[in-house]
């Protein structure tokens, strides 16, 4: 009787405890994906307001290797989408401490579908804030990010393009 019983006990804790895991593992990933957006941003106090496009840029200034490598970073193919699925997080970077604090600096790389059929991703903004948005307006977001990019890009010196 006593094994019976153990037996059932465990099988009720065992899915609490692997919901507690799958909570811990995406609070950690949460924690490690702020700690590179500080970084970020430190970076772009340093740099006139500059934030980095790549990220190896915050390598040995701001960020560690290793710290660098406990998360798994993709560039964003052009529908905001991640290129691997096994990706934790979007970087989007070349944007400026100036811009609206709400820009998102990095996101999940996927959609997550809830049970009422909305779509969800996290969300780090400029602010270092984390936020779960709707798919909607995240695929919004990023539209008016590239677009303000491509602006930037037209205007820039670099290019041969600016009328000064």
């Amino acid at each position: 009787m006593t094994v019976f019983v153990a037996l059932v006990a465990g099988g009720l804790f065992l899915p609490l405890s692997n919901q507690t895991a799958k909570r811990g593992a995406t609070n950690r990933n949460l924690s490690n994906g702020r700690q590179v957006a500080l970084a970020a941003k430190l970076f772009a106090e340093d740099r006139d307001g500059r934030f980095p496009v790549h990220l190896f840029e915050l390598i040995p200034d701001y960020l560690t290797a290793e710290d660098l490598s406990k998360l798994r970073f993709a560039p964003p193919l052009p529908n905001g989408e991640a290129g691997e699925p096994e990706y934790d997080w979007l970087y989007f970077g070349a944007f400026q401490t100036t811009d609206d604090p709400l820009r998102i600096l990095m996101a999940s790389p996927t959609a997550t579908v809830r049970k009422d059929g909305g779509a969800k991703r996290v969300v780090i903004a400029g602010d270092l804030a984390g936020r779960i948005i709707s798919e909607e307006d995240y695929q919004r977001e990023l539209r008016l990010m590239i677009s303000e990019f491509n602006e930037r890009l037209k205007a820039s010196p670099e290019r041969g393009t600016n009328a000064d």
